[in-house]
């Protein structure tokens, strides 16, 4: 997946990602991806991949998925999708 797409994806489903602030460098574009709990199929997928690095918040706000590499990211977006 190119940035673009991956950047499309994330705007048709609003997922809102904020841009890198001192990743590791393969990670250039992706700081977090937050999901809303109202997006269910996107919230069911990141629940039951029960990755360590998904943290759980309330219902009332965001789930956050840090990726810590851009391939990681785009195996979390491939599984999405």
């Amino acid at each position: 997946m190119t940035k673009i797409a991956i950047e499309r994806y994330l705007k048709k489903y609003n997922v809102e990602f904020l841009v890198n602030e001192g990743l590791p460098e393969d990670v250039p574009d992706i700081k977090a991806i937050y999901v809303l709990p109202r997006q269910r199929m996107i919230f069911d997928v990141f629940q039951q991949l029960n990755y360590n690095k998904l943290q759980g918040l309330t219902m009332r706000n965001y789930e956050v998925f840090q990726p810590r590499t851009f391939e990681e990211f785009k195996n979390i977006i491939s599984k999405i999708l």
